[in-house]
């Protein structure tokens, strides 16, 4: 292969599986997900909808799942290590919560996790 070689002879290296990028520094890792993407992952998960995650029930069966996507949401990071989303935007994207309560809620998901390990850690 050279300078001349025509593009369409060159083989990929390496396709990333779908919802991963490559990066020439860090390797494989994920892509970054938007707000709205990260509400239907969790809505499908847990065989509900966008508008249940944004409507205003406190039942467990979607209060759970809302705190997930928040949490999930908080993860996404920029480049350089600050969040992507603030507490603010997060409460705004699922259905004009305030921040305290997206802040309560990531809390809550990260307790239960926490608990998750313990649980397989015995």
């Amino acid at each position: 292969m050279n300078a001349f070689t025509p593009i369409e002879s060159v083989e990929p290296v390496v396709v990333p599986p779908d919802g991963m990028f490559l990066s020439l520094w860090k390797g494989l890792i994920p892509a970054r997900q938007t707000k709205a993407q990260i509400k239907a992952s969790v809505a499908a998960d847990w065989d509900l909808t966008v508008a249940d995650l944004e409507g205003p029930s406190q039942k467990h069966r979607i209060a759970h799942p809302r705190q997930e996507a928040m949490w999930r949401m908080r993860q996404v990071r920029r480049p350089n290590g600050e969040h992507r989303y603030s507490l603010f935007e997060i409460g705004q994207c699922l259905g004009g919560r305030d921040h305290t309560t997206v802040r309560f809620g990531i809390a809550a998901h990260q307790a239960r996790l926490d608990a998750m390990k313990l649980e397989e850690a015995a």
